[in-house]
């Protein structure tokens, strides 16, 4: 019981952060810096700079990206504590999707901002986090009303 409640709230807070996440890749999306960036090699500063060269759009968003993440991923270990299959399922989907959403985000910044598939991909990935993370608390939200409807009332 005490993982869905906690459950619950983590994905209250990723769907808001989706949101944000939303709107910080759709400004970035009609940015005319993101055009005169050349290709380059893996660094975290190169990458960093690279973000910071497009501004604090960019690196806003990056961090987020990265935050949810992270965050999906404590959503999955709380989706394993409750022991629901579904709930499980939406779980490892949810974070699978925002890994995915994150790598393809940071092949995009090496391609420079150029490479319109890795756009696409981070943008299929994102809706699909943010779809599995919905349809997760949905099925929390049901799973707590049950239990509260199965436990005696004093």
């Amino acid at each position: 019981m005490k993982s869905l409640k906690a459950l619950k709230v983590v994905s209250i807070v990723l769907l808001a952060l989706l949101a944000i996440q939303f709107e910080l890749g759709m400004t970035l999306n009609l940015s005319p810096s993101l055009q005169n960036t050349p290709a380059f090699s893996f660094s975290l500063p190169a990458v960093w700079g690279a973000l910071s060269k497009v501004g604090a759009a960019a690196t806003t968003h990056a961090v987020v990206g990265s935050l949810l993440v992270i965050l999906t991923l404590g959503a999955f270990l709380l989706a394993l504590l409750t022991r629901v299959p579904s709930i499980v399922v939406f779980g490892v989907l949810g974070f699978l999707t925002a890994a995915v959403a994150a790598a393809t985000g940071v092949l995009f910044t090496l391609s420079g901002f150029q490479a319109d598939g890795l756009s696409h991909g981070m943008a299929t990935n994102f809706l699909a986090t943010f779809s599995f993370q919905f349809i997760e608390l949905c099925i929390v939200s049901v799973q707590l009303a049950r239990s509260r409807l199965s436990t005696p009332q004093a």
